[in-house]
């Protein structure tokens, strides 16, 4: 019998619950666990198998789950692998209601890590679904890298000839990463990249002694030195070429243009959101207001006009217009909310009956954001209930343990 186990899986399966299947129908979910990791591991492990409440339903009404949002289903013993199982889904059934959920599966007796926590298993109610699970032992090393053994991943890609002894991750939202012979993007051998001297730069650009790179790709830049990557990571230049991504930008003056933050940028005569020239736009005056990703939600404004991805929208007052910040410890949280003095905007539609006055900004999660003033709640650019703030407040609460 085979010794080789597992000690903590997630799979994570997308479902809506309005795609009922009649009582009189039975579906048998077959999973298939394989090991591919290299670290040896002999404890036996207790599954449990349920349902985690995902993105809920903002419409006032809340799912009855304990406070890490899942709700069990079933256990089983795993005494060896491979191991295949099969599960009724009737029990499922009963759990999902009618609420946007995924199925997982962890390890609630045992010793050990493992690893995926994010398998698809299609939730579509219709004859059987057999799916393979592989996984590894491993410690987690944080941002989708683990270590197995000898080897590391990321994700469940082997990085191939890699050193674990020297390996480290350089920027883990670009997937930068080396150790002392080869520099990575994700699992991928970045093959020209000089691992001593290569550094990070904005967004997924990267320069070594010799060469700047986008992500994987090598930009035709001859000195790495006169090159310079802006924030936010859309926008670079040389002494010779402006760059969006890995592409030139053509017709921008390199001596004054300046990338700025949310998609815009300028030279001494147009301002551009991303590619697109904004017409009318004064390039002297023009500054963005919304710093972070994600990129189509940036404001910016001139000396007479407000803009919002780059199209102007109608304001009282520009010179008064500003963004309503949101940070709660939080980094990289786009300004959503903004106001001319008059009115409240919402990606750039104005909310109304809001009183300007007593709004505040009340919690940003899992994408979401909510305000209130003192007569309602808001969810985004709507009206939004009470047991949604509740509900906002403990995903953040589990999201920053």
């Amino acid at each position: 019998m085979s010794r080789y186990w597992a000690a903590f899986i997630g799979l994570f399966v997308y479902g809506l619950a309005s795609c009922k299947k009649p009582d009189d129908q039975k579906k048998t979910i077959t999973v298939s666990l394989e090991y591919i990791g290299s670290q040896v591991f002999t404890t036996p492990a207790v599954f449990e198998i349920g349902v985690e409440y995902g993105p809920p339903l903002y419409s006032g009404k809340l799912v009855d789950v304990d406070e890490s949002g899942i709700k069990p289903v079933t256990k089983f013993l795993v005494a060896s692998l491979p191991q295949i199982i099969e599960l009724d889904d009737s029990a499922f059934r009963g759990a999902l209601g009618e609420d946007f959920v995924r199925y997982y599966l962890r390890q609630i007796l045992g010793q050990h890590e493992y690893f995926p926590r994010l398998s698809v298993i299609r939730n579509d109610h219709s004859g059987d679904d057999r799916h393979t699970v592989r996984f590894l032992l491993a410690d987690d090393l944080g941002f989708g890298y683990r270590r197995s053994g000898a080897d590391i991943f990321y994700g469940y890609a082997r990085l191939e000839g890699c050193d674990p002894s020297t390996f480290e991750i350089l920027d883990p939202a670009h997937e930068f990463s080396r150790d002392a012979k080869h520099v990575y993007v994700g699992s991928k051998v970045l093959i020209e990249a000089d691992p001593s001297t290569f550094e990070p730069l904005e967004g997924a650009y990267a320069r070594d002694a010799r060469s700047v790179f986008y992500s994987i790709q090598k930009l035709e830049v001859k000195d790495p030195n006169k090159f310079v990557a802006f924030p936010g990571g859309v926008f670079a230049k040389d002494d010779v070429a402006v760059f969006i991504g890995n592409e030139i930008m053509e017709g921008a003056h390199v001596p004054t243009f300046v990338g700025l933050s949310g998609g815009y940028a300028k030279d001494d005569a147009r301002v551009y959101f991303f590619r697109d020239s904004i017409v009318g736009a004064n390039p002297g005056a023009f500054r963005s207001a919304g710093a972070m990703a994600p990129f189509p939600n940036s404001y910016a404004t001139d000396d007479t006009r407000v803009y919002h991805k780059g199209l102007v929208i109608d304001v009282s007052s520009a010179s008064a217009f500003r963004t309503i910040d949101f940070d709660r410890n939080q980094k990289n949280v786009p300004p959503l909310y903004a106001t001319d003095g008059v009115s409240l905007y919402f990606k750039g539609s104005r909310v109304p009956g809001v009183d300007l006055p007593s709004f505040e900004v009340m919690i940003y999660a899992t994408d979401l954001i909510m305000g209130r003033d003192k007569n309602n709640y808001y969810l985004g650019g709507q009206l939004g209930y009470k047991e949604d703030y509740e509900h906002l407040s403990q995903l953040e609460e589990r999201t920053n343990r």
